[in-house]
């Protein structure tokens, strides 16, 4: 636009010359110009900032209503099974911690934690699941079937396997001291002292040599199951029975990668606007993020539960679980239901 005005009030006669001094002279100027008009824009969203939220909050109000006028029941149900799974754990927790704590029980450390986590992401995704976000609450399901698996894992092996995935820590937090060290200046976080970092380092390789230098890798903590080769989640997944999950959990990493599967399969898109650019919510797609939290929720509630079976606990797992199927048909039902209607 510049240089098209500058075009229009140059003389007709002017000379290249004369017309490569005013393009060098507005180059120089333009970047004065830029941060000018930058400022300027700046402040003009600064001042309508409580306006354009308004509006924004109103059109997600009455996105939400439209959304919950067809998903009310399984998400409803949905938000009921995570407070259910998060009494399970804190009677259990309550009931055993004082026993756990006597006698170094690493099973019950490790269980209870993860189930902690498995609650507040699926609370997370029950949240995102309202707004219309399936495709972001599918990748924190990802993070809850890693949770289910490694629950499984470590109940069905025991306190050793328990006790090294606690001593696992070490490394991982010596990796994160490492990275700190070479680029702290530039995201400008303190390294650990000198003397913090070789406490830790001797840590590491205290524990590297007593379980070999496959300790230090991922999920290292587990690879005296497999023989003490490089162990990876997939192993770990399809130890405990859950490899039939290994499509949904690539499906579902397509959204938390930059790659160009992700770009382009998007759960909240239906079939008729499978080439539009989904930049905000959707009605469609919460049936697979919606029954998978379930059923994986289920999971972590179950290895906690089984540790230390009675029958108040069987009869808890019996009535989650049978919600956990309840929650399922009702996604299902309604997904089918908007298929319907795109098919009319």
């Amino acid at each position: 636009m510049v240089e098209s005005s500058l075009m229009e009030v140059l003389p007709n006669q002017a000379s290249v010359e004369d017309i490569q001094a005013w393009e060098t002279a507005i180059a120089e100027e333009a970047p004065k110009l830029a941060d000018a008009m930058a400022d300027v824009m700046l402040k003009a969203i600064k001042k309508d900032i409580s306006g354009g939220l308004k509006k924004n909050r109103r059109v997600q109000r009455e996105f939400e209503k439209r959304l919950m006028a067809r998903w009310k029941k399984p998400l409803e149900l949905l938000e009921v099974f995570v407070s259910v799974a998060g009494e399970a754990g804190e009677m259990f927790y309550e009931t055993y911690r004082v026993d756990a704590a006597g006698s170094n029980d690493a099973v019950f450390e490790v269980l209870t934690r993860l189930h902690a986590r498995a609650c507040q992401i699926s609370s997370a995704i029950v949240a995102l699941l309202r707004g219309g976000y399936a495709d972001d609450a599918h990748a924190r399901w990802r993070a809850l079937h890693e949770i289910a698996v490694v629950g499984h894992f470590i109940s069905e092996r025991g306190q050793e396997m328990a006790e090294r995935y606690l001593l696992h820590d070490v490394i991982q937090r010596y990796q994160l001291a490492v990275k700190v060290r070479d680029h702290g200046d530039v995201i400008d976080e303190e390294p650990l002292s000198e003397e913090e970092f070789s406490e830790l380092r001797a840590e590491r390789e205290e524990l590297v040599a007593e379980f070999g230098n496959g300790f230090e890798k991922p999920y290292g903590w587990a690879a005296s199951a497999f023989g003490n080769r490089r162990t990876t989640f997939q192993d770990i997944e399809g130890s405990v029975d859950l490899g039939h999950w290994r499509p949904y959990y690539a499906m579902a990493s397509s959204n938390v990668h930059a790659n160009v599967h992700g770009s382009y399969f998007r759960l909240g898109l239906n079939d008729e606007s499978v080439n539009a650019l989904l930049a905000g919510p959707s009605i469609y797609g919460l049936a697979d993020p919606g029954q998978s939290t379930g059923i994986s929720l289920c999971q972590v509630t179950a290895a906690l539960l089984e540790t230390k079976s009675n029958m108040d606990s069987i009869v808890l797992l019996k009535t989650i679980v049978r919600l956990e199927r309840e929650l399922c048909e009702l996604f299902v039902q309604v997904h089918r239901e908007l298929e319907g209607l795109e098919g009319d």
